[in-house]
């Protein structure tokens, strides 16, 4: 059985490793992510959870804000909706427009970059956005067929 670091020492107190410290040596912003993480669960995830799970500090300081704001800006278009009661051509046009910058902003997201620091879970993660990104596309296109063909119609 090995000696603990520092064992051989006693003017020095026994450490364990940290695991936050270490990931926030090696990765910066991760740590704080880290933290963050256990503040929310309240510390009762597993260790291994928050490491999975914390954001690498470059995505958190360049993309999730843009990422953040198309995402709250399609709350308020939905909102928009709700409050007309029905699809205006304005309100499809802006949905459109919306549409359209989220595959944007989603596309940069997983193309410029680490999302997560764990490398499984950045992989699974752009995976589930890119299957995403290709079904909005393909719901944008048949919208678009449907508009085309009732325009067509009423003329």
């Amino acid at each position: 059985m090995e000696a603990a670091p520092g064992a051989d020492r006693p003017d020095q107190p026994h450490r364990t490793p940290d695991r936050a410290g270490v990931l926030r040596r090696r990765h910066g912003g991760a740590g704080r992510a880290v933290r963050r993480a256990r503040f929310v669960t309240g510390g009762r995830a597993a260790e291994a959870a928050y490491e999975a799970f914390a954001y690498d500090g470059g995505f958190l300081r360049v993309r999730a804000p843009f990422v953040l704001a198309v995402l709250v800006f399609g709350l308020a278009v939905q909102a928009a909706l709700v409050w007309a009661g029905r699809w205006r051509p304005a309100l499809l046009l802006v949905d459109l427009v919306h549409v359209l910058v989220v595959c944007t902003v989603l596309t940069w997201a997983i193309g410029a970059g680490p999302i997560f620091v764990a490398t499984r879970t950045d992989q699974a993660v752009k995976g589930v956005i890119a299957v995403i990104i290709v079904l909005t596309l393909v719901d944008l296109a048949v919208r678009a067929r449907r508009l085309s063909v009732a325009s067509a119609i009423r003329h």
